[in-house]
């Protein structure tokens, strides 16, 4: 499948930074089996920080959303749905802990996006709507679901531990949504936020608090 991988990474990123909708275009077909999305998708996160270094902050936001939200395509659904192991499914999932240490930690502003403080990159728009526009949080009714849930909650505590704060947000924003189908789970891991950041900023630690009780919108 190697060959298969730089040609995917120019069909989702290489495109004018004002073209953010190209995928609405008749070329954006790429087809690839299950199996070959699924290891396309890991590829893609593992190398993220190096990869895809030479999009700017535009392209990168635009090929994201492209690879994550149902609305831009449907691959997503190969990794949740598709014809390959639980453990290959759930080392996928694992890799996005490596899109946030490599890239959108490195490359987001550190700017809170519920507040629209100012200096965003378009990136941190990105970020912080991740878990709010992938199905990727949402297992119910498939099999294993807990097993699943349970590697999107190792991807949202890593993301809850990397310094910048943008995704500490983002991570907060996925566990409110998570908290549904994984309450005890989302309490624990907000609460360890909360015990060992008593210096965070107010407005985070209110936003945490928020998150934990499931009250954010």
């Amino acid at each position: 499948m190697e060959p298969l991988y730089p040609l995917w990474i120019a069909h989702v990123f290489d495109h004018p930074a004002q073209d953010t909708r190209w995928y609405l275009k008749d070329h954006a077909d790429f087809s690839v089996s299950d199996a070959e999305f699924v290891w396309l998708f890991t590829q893609t996160m593992l190398r993220a920080g190096r990869d895809l270094e030479p999009f700017d902050d535009i392209q990168v936001s635009s090929g994201l959303n492209y690879i994550f939200n149902n609305s831009c395509s449907n691959y997503i659904f190969q990794l949740i749905d598709g014809d390959v192991s639980k453990e290959v499914k759930s080392e996928a999932l694992l890799s996005v802990q490596s899109l946030y240490a490599d890239c959108l930690s490195p490359r987001c502003r550190p700017v809170l996006s519920h507040l629209s403080e100012p200096g965003a990159s378009p990136l941190n728009s990105f970020c912080y709507m991740l878990w709010e526009v992938t199905p990727l949080m949402y297992w119910e009714g498939r099999a294993r679901k807990e097993y699943f849930y349970e590697s999107v909650l190792q991807v949202l505590a890593f993301a809850l531990r990397c310094p910048n704060i943008a995704c500490q947000e983002s991570a907060l924003h996925g566990l409110n949504h998570v908290r549904h189908y994984a309450k005890k789970q989302v309490e624990a891991i907000v609460d360890d936020f909360l015990q060992n950041n008593p210096g965070q900023r107010r407005e985070m630690l209110n936003y945490a608090a928020s998150a934990r009780g499931g009250h954010l919108i």
